[in-house]
């Protein structure tokens, strides 16, 4: 692989090279939460370990997308045009190394080269379960798009997802609304959240960007429930098996089901950002934790449906990058 593309060995090398500095850096933190936390509510909160930090999300983001530019690129390079009256472009020769017929792809290159090259960073990489690379909205909310009239209209009721999940809804939850306290403090997470603020007693701005976050998520929902069949009906139709069958070997390639389709990782990266710029706005009596604004808000029973698909995520695919600054 390597022999035939040397800019992309820079790039793996930067990678892992990167990657052991940053996970050598978390190891203190991680350290203090093992102390701090038991065991099983260790498992329950951070179940993918240090590989779902979004420090750590931020390095495979990163560099995933780097990797993906360079493939590109060299996709787009200038093809050598063969002179036919030379022996060479007949037979063996004028033929490719077998292995640059076979497309890199980038999160096996991430996560599973490592199992050779660097085994002590695989045995982190290999839990991260859920990709961090979605498809955000466009344009990107911000303060400056949120209007008063993005509310709930008179008479409107959530759409309700008939998606089959195979977790823990109400751990999964619970996972999702502790593990972010942990970042501001090893061990935190077991601690009920301080925050006092809901959706009826939150700012103006607040409200305006939860209204937009509900249609955005709700829009995203859709695109997971059909992208979700589709992988369904072609796992079952591509090798004959039972609905049930079909269900397992989806279930195999995406663990999370519905919630790892990138429209719906898109919006939440997006709002979590969104969240935090009007949290930046406002006296830090009035902030509202991002996992409380995308999760605890719409834990309700018209969108129980939503809450059962986004509490299979084993973790919030967001990242940070070295400053901490979050990552879109």
């Amino acid at each position: 692989m390597f022999e035939a593309d040397p800019d992309l060995e820079v790039l793996y090398t930067a990678y892992r090279e990167e990657l052991a500095a940053v996970l050598a850096e978390l190891e203190p933190w991680w350290a203090t939460l093992r102390e701090r936390t038991p065991r099983k509510q260790l498992r329950l909160r951070w179940p993918c370990g240090l590989a779902s930090h979004p420090r750590v999300l931020g390095v495979y983001q990163t560099h995933h997308r780097r990797v993906v530019e360079h493939l590109a690129g060299r996709r787009r390079g200038p093809v050598a045009s063969a002179n036919f009256l030379d022996d060479a472009a007949w037979g063996v020769e004028a033929e490719p190394d077998p292995e640059t017929l076979i497309p890199v792809e980038p999160h096996r290159l991430l996560i599973d080269r490592l199992q050779v090259e660097a085994p002590e960073l695989h045995a982190v990489m290999i839990y991260l379960l859920l990709s961090p690379l979605g498809e955000e909205p466009e344009p990107s909310p911000d303060v400056r798009s949120l209007r008063p009239d993005l509310d709930d209209p008179l008479g409107y009721r959530p759409a309700r997802f008939l998606v089959d999940t195979i977790h823990g809804v109400e751990r999964g939850r619970a996972r999702l609304l502790a593990a972010p306290r942990d970042l501001e403090e090893p061990g935190a997470g077991a601690e009920p959240s301080p925050t006092k603020v809901n959706l009826a007693t939150c700012s103006e701005v607040h409200a305006m960007a939860h209204a937009a976050y509900r249609r955005a998520l709700e829009a995203a929902l859709g695109e997971a429930e059909t992208w979700w069949r589709t992988q369904l009906v072609a796992a079952e139709l591509s090798g004959q098996r039972s609905p049930e069958e079909a269900k397992v070997q989806c279930f195999e390639r995406h663990l999370c089901g519905p919630a790892a389709n990138p429209k719906l990782i898109g919006v939440v990266r997006a709002f979590w950002r969104l969240c935090l710029e009007v949290n930046d706005m406002l006296p830090s009596d009035q902030a509202v934790p991002p996992a409380e604004f995308l999760l605890g808000w719409i834990d309700d029973e018209p969108r129980e449906t939503w809450v059962q698909i986004l509490s299979a995520m084993p973790y919030w695919p967001i990242t940070l990058d070295a400053e901490g600054g979050w990552l879109p």
